[in-house]
């Protein structure tokens, strides 16, 4: 299924722009579309886990959160983000369903960032996290039991805008991983990397 350039408005917290669980085995490609309101999830899921392929191109992400969903085989490219309460979360936050094979490439974060619960097969590269006080660019902290396993952090540009945010929050749950080659600019040493 081929979404372009439409336009999808959320304004109460439990509304969704794209809820794909209609078929858990489809695929869908969404490019230059927006997903805008007050609250609410751009794009998200039910219960159901996505199994078919998603991409996701040259979106802008400006609500509640941008991306919340389960399943796996899905890439979210040359992206903005910018939301009020997250920008991405990758898995349940239940702790009963993982992502598996994800991209998350050049993309540009400027909101409440990203989110990991759990995945397994999670690239994130060639991202630009604008950050400021209280914000932490990739937060792996809060991982569940499920954990996130064969993970690559790589080539991705975490900015300081003010304050001490915290570029890389890492967990005891993050296994079989590579972070490297990102770059930190103003941060407060100590401050790139945690966990």
């Amino acid at each position: 299924i081929e979404f372009s350039e439409c336009h999808f408005e959320m304004n109460a917290a439990s509304s969704s722009g794209v809820l794909q669980a209609i078929n858990a085995s489809s695929s869908a490609h969404f490019d230059r579309c927006t997903f805008a309101g007050t609250s609410g999830v751009g794009f998200g899921v039910g219960t159901t886990n996505v199994s078919g392929a998603l991409t996701i191109d040259n979106c802008v992400f400006l609500c509640g959160t941008g991306f919340a969903q389960t399943g796996g085989n899905v890439s979210i490219n040359n992206s903005y983000f910018n939301c009020s309460t997250r920008d991405l979360q990758v898995g349940s936050t239940s702790g009963t369903a993982t992502m598996d094979n994800i991209v998350i490439d050049g993309n540009v974060f400027g909101g409440l960032q990203v989110r990991l619960v759990s995945a397994e097969g999670l690239l994130i590269s060639n991202n630009s996290f604008n950050l400021t006080t209280g914000q932490t660019g990739i937060d792996g902290s809060g991982l569940t039991a499920a954990g996130l396993n064969g993970f690559n952090i790589t080539g991705n540009t975490f900015i300081r805008r003010s304050g001490t945010p915290v570029g890389i929050a890492l967990d005891a749950q993050m296994v079989d991983g590579v972070i490297a080659h990102n770059t930190f600019v103003g941060f407060t040493s100590g401050n790139e990397i945690t966990g």
